[in-house]
């Protein structure tokens, strides 16, 4: 009896350890996405027409 306990306690330990990297990484990855999403938005190049001679032109 006392070492099927044992078991259920390690792969308790295993389990918790495992969860916890998982969600570390989940929040890792979702600040970095945030972060490259707001500087990637903050760069965006927004076209301006201008007119030279009755053309278009985009710059």
């Amino acid at each position: 009896m006392k070492r099927k306990k044992k078991k259920i306690r390690v792969a308790k330990w295993i389990l918790l350890i495992s969860f916890t990297i998982l969600f570390a990484r989940l929040i890792y990855a979702s600040v970095n996405a945030w972060n490259y999403h707001k500087n990637r938005n903050n760069n965006a190049v927004i076209p301006t027409i201008y007119l030279n001679n009755n053309r278009i032109v985009l710059r």
